[in-house]
């Protein structure tokens, strides 16, 4: 069913996924450190993990505070909020992958298959997050017009 009026549980649902990103964040610095000490292999891989999942959490708490005002009578505000979720969490996976394995996923014809799988967690994402995007701004305009 679509979600029309106010709910107050995607706010809680946004603040949910925003902590467990935000744990896997600080998890990700235990990877970090140990590879600035030389002791796992792919230094960069793991900073990029660490700095974009503690970003990606404060992403998420920081639409909890307008999602439900912004899209209030958008019937299709279930679909946005799905949209949020599942960017974030390709965005995490691709990254963790590309951390465990070195892969980096810049171009699906890189050779290998975790490249292909971290590129692939990737596009998904950017084009979540791409969509959503328009549509906050479409939202925005909409509300300030």
């Amino acid at each position: 069913m679509l979600q029309i009026l106010y709910n107050p549980i995607m706010n809680y649902s946004l603040l949910l996924h925003g902590f467990i990103t935000l744990l896997i964040g600080n998890f990700a610095g235990v990877g970090y450190s140990k590879s600035i000490r030389k002791i796992i292999a792919n230094e960069n891989g793991w900073k990029l993990l660490h700095s974009a999942t503690l970003m990606g959490s404060i992403m998420l708490m920081t639409f909890a505070v307008f999602f439900n005002d912004l899209t209030s009578g958008f019937r299709y505000s279930t679909y946005l909020f799905y949209a949020v979720i599942i960017s974030n969490y390709c965005f995490v996976a691709g990254m963790l992958l590309a951390a465990l394995s070195s892969a980096r996923g810049l171009d699906k014809n890189e050779a290998g298959r975790n490249n292909k799988i971290v590129y692939w967690f990737y596009y998904v994402a950017a084009i979540l997050s791409l969509a959503y995007t328009f549509i906050f701004i479409f939202l925005l305009t909409k509300k300030l017009g």
